[in-house]
């Protein structure tokens, strides 16, 4: 079912309407803890658990491993994620949030539950200090 609601939405951005500006999508990260990975593969992420919201409503991913890695709480694996990125989270030619200075680069928040999709787990040895 998650897929599905990702593909309509994919498909209802790409209207007519929209024929020049086909949905920016983009593989991101996701850490948690280990014990809800399965329950996110298989119903995606509960906007109901939405905890923090520091830079506004939506789920929380990252485009760099290492960022999601530190939310693994301790666990070696995190979830790739396929997201449309909404307007405000769209990289520049200089790999900076468009018009929207209080989201880093480094992040991409997406309010819409439709417009993400898990699409598998990503597991890690560890981390270097330095990757932090």
């Amino acid at each position: 079912k998650v897929f599905d609601n990702f593909q309509k939405a994919l498909k209802e951005h790409n209207t007519a309407e929209n024929r020049d500006k086909n949905a920016p999508l983009e593989l991101v990260f996701h850490g948690t803890r280990p014990e809800n990975i399965d329950v996110i593969l298989k119903n995606g992420l509960d906007p109901k658990l939405r905890r923090g919201q520091a830079y506004g409503p939506g789920e929380y991913f990252s485009r760099r491993p290492s960022i999601s890695a530190s939310y693994c709480k301790g666990g070696l694996k995190m979830i790739v994620f396929c997201v449309i990125v909404p307007e405000r989270c769209r990289l520049n030619d200089k790999k900076k949030a468009r018009g929207h200075g209080d989201i880093p680069a480094a992040y991409v928040v997406v309010p819409t539950s439709s417009h993400q999709v898990p699409l598998g787990v990503m597991s890690f040895d560890g981390l270097s200090q330095s990757v932090m």
